[in-house]
């Protein structure tokens, strides 16, 4: 029987800060998004990522989750789990936003995007998660996110300090 690892991540301990949050087709949170068009009604349910304003370019969800055992490979291969405290999410949260004009957004984690391209709107913490919505500013991209629906979450990039 294997054993796997579940270690909590935690901002005073592990120095924690983000480099990246990207755009991806599975996140780790497991939340996708939704598309709705300009006639729906402003409605956010809670861990949903979604194409909220199709007139005005705006994607809006989950940043990170509180207690969300998030499964990964520990150094020398061992399976296991991570997980976010709630104070630790809030933290975090707060940490970015004192920075989030400096936010490198990326396709899938490999490709940057230029700043011209987004502007973050707001980023902020409501029932224990952090949550980020997101103003494309380039019609070919917005284009791309809109017609391929192949990016359905935000997944950070951690930096262990």
């Amino acid at each position: 029987m294997q054993n796997f690892i579940i270690r909590e991540f935690n901002i005073e301990k592990d120095d924690l800060s983000i480099g990246a949050v990207s755009l991806v087709d599975d996140p780790a949170i497991e939340k996708d998004f939704q598309l709705f068009s300009k006639q729906n009604k402003w409605s956010f349910k809670t861990e949903e990522f979604k194409i909220f304003s199709s007139d005005k370019q705006i994607i809006s969800g989950p940043v990170l989750l509180p207690n969300k055992f998030i499964f990964r490979y520990f150094p020398g291969g061992a399976p296991g789990y991570v997980y976010f405290t709630k104070k630790t999410v809030l933290e975090l949260m707060k940490k970015f936003n004192v920075n989030f004009s400096d936010l490198k957004l990326r396709i899938d984690h490999d490709t940057d995007l230029r700043q011209s391209q987004y502007k973050v709107i707001s980023s902020s913490y409501r029932n224990g998660q952090w949550e980020m919505s997101i103003k494309i500013l380039d019609d070919r991209l917005w284009n791309k996110i809109k017609s391929e629906k192949k990016w359905k979450g935000f997944s950070i990039e951690l930096e262990l300090n």
